[in-house]
């Protein structure tokens, strides 16, 4: 078993395979490096409203533990709610 890379070196691994940025482009990391829940029951509850959303609205995007950038340009704000729905829009599948 190999030891996991340091996480500047991941990061440079997994850039590799991006296309170069252009200037003034911002990063915007894809995990926030939180849980989803801190405990056996928020991870039950927030999987049962998810479950429970999709069953009642097919209408409805509904996401658990998303990661979100609310300001273009800020990769320094972020945020991740445990559950988000947008109604209308449907799943996207």
């Amino acid at each position: 078993m190999r030891a996991p890379l340091p996480m500047s070196a991941a990061a440079a691994t997994a850039a590799s395979s991006v296309p170069a940025a252009r200037a003034g482009d911002v990063f915007y990391p894809s995990s926030d490096g939180k849980p989803m829940a801190e405990n056996m029951w928020g991870a039950k509850a927030i999987l049962n409203a998810d479950s429970d959303l999709i069953a009642a609205r097919p209408d409805a995007l509904v996401a658990a533990n998303i990661l979100l950038y609310p300001e273009k340009g800020n990769n320094k704000k972020s945020l991740a709610p445990d559950v988000l729905v947008a109604f209308g829009i449907g799943t996207h599948n």
